[in-house]
């Protein structure tokens, strides 16, 4: 499964739950990474509708993702110490696209409570 990260936000009509994806969409190609990085248990499903039509999307919960973000991003492989005791090139490359990943990772969570402290609808994190 290749899945990308968005924050939408979504507001609640006498319909059910609509997309607004114009004011807050941030999307994060996190593709390889994620899909070993998001548990199962992370993901939910929930049913917005639009325009007359039903969707079914899968959400993240953003505090386990920020859990397991911050659990990753401190262990030792991360350390400077041994990124510098790293002899091959292959492996600094492989590290540092997982530094990026998780980076991004963290400005999406960065964004998505941003949004949420502001707004007045349902902002979610979802798996596009």
């Amino acid at each position: 499964m290749s899945m990308s990260l968005l924050v939408a936000k979504f507001c609640t009509t006498e319909k059910g739950l609509c997309a607004d994806y114009t004011e807050v969409s941030k999307r994060f190609n996190v593709n390889g990474f994620i899909d070993g990085f998001v548990d199962k248990e992370f993901l939910a499903t929930f049913k917005v509708y639009d325009e007359d039509c039903e969707y079914t999307y899968k959400e993240v919960n953003p505090e386990k993702l920020l859990e397991k973000l911050n659990a990753t991003s401190s262990h030792e492989l991360y350390h400077c110490v041994k990124i510098d005791e790293s002899k091959r090139v292959e492996k600094l490359r492989d590290t540092a696209k997982q530094l990026v990943m998780l980076n991004q990772m963290y400005q999406l969570c960065a964004i998505y409570y941003s949004a949420a402290s502001v707004s007045d609808c349902t902002t979610k994190l979802i798996v596009a």
